[in-house]
């Protein structure tokens, strides 16, 4: 099954950003698969370690980590990245 949702905020609340991660999210992105990760901020991309969700993730067959902050800053973290 292939949904295709579009989020459009000028910012998200942190329940919300915490369901929403709860939700583990693929996402396609130049046709690699990706986990979607919602951060607060800009900073918080630097300060968080996805080791152990990018170990099972890549595991699972997943490429990697999209993490978007939310000024809408991407970063995608692969395992050649860690």
């Amino acid at each position: 099954m292939h949904s295709e949702w579009s989020y459009y905020a000028q910012s998200l609340p942190e329940k919300l950003i915490r369901h929403i991660n709860a939700l583990d999210i693929i996402t396609i992105v130049n046709g690699q698969c990706y986990l979607l990760r919602i951060c607060n901020s800009s900073s918080e991309l630097d300060t968080i370690d996805f080791t152990e969700d990018l170990k099972h993730n890549i595991y699972c067959g997943i490429s990697g980590i999209l993490l978007i902050s939310s000024n809408g800053e991407q970063r995608i973290i692969t395992q050649s990245s860690c």
